[in-house]
């Protein structure tokens, strides 16, 4: 299907463009939820990257302290991770990681 002055090696992309652009459109409902499922801090991407990892600390949250406990052994890469990535913060950025960590009190 010829469209006026569109070459016929343009066909398919405009083709290819248009059905981007439908699937784009049929997508848009479900952006504003993935936004909201995404971390929004450099902390919360460390703590949920460490999770997906395996890793086991919870965090236990009393007042103004904030600390991990962790009784069961993790996987190698989270372990790694963690001495890594976030035992390298300071004390201030590690707390921040450590609640957005799943808690002694999450269902």
């Amino acid at each position: 299907m010829l469209h006026h002055n569109i070459p016929a090696c343009a066909e398919g992309v405009i083709a290819e463009l248009l059905r981007c652009s439908v699937v784009a459109t049929a997508l848009k409902p479900f952006a504003t939820e993935l936004k909201m499922t995404q971390p929004k801090t450099s902390a919360a991407q460390l703590a949920a990257d460490y999770v997906k990892l395996g890793g086991t600390r919870l965090g236990k949250l009393d007042d103004n302290i904030v600390e991990t406990r962790q009784w069961d052994g993790e996987p190698k890469e989270a372990a790694a991770f963690w001495e890594t990535h976030i035992e390298t913060l300071s004390d201030e950025e590690r707390r921040e990681v450590e609640t957005n960590l799943p808690t002694m009190n999450s269902e």
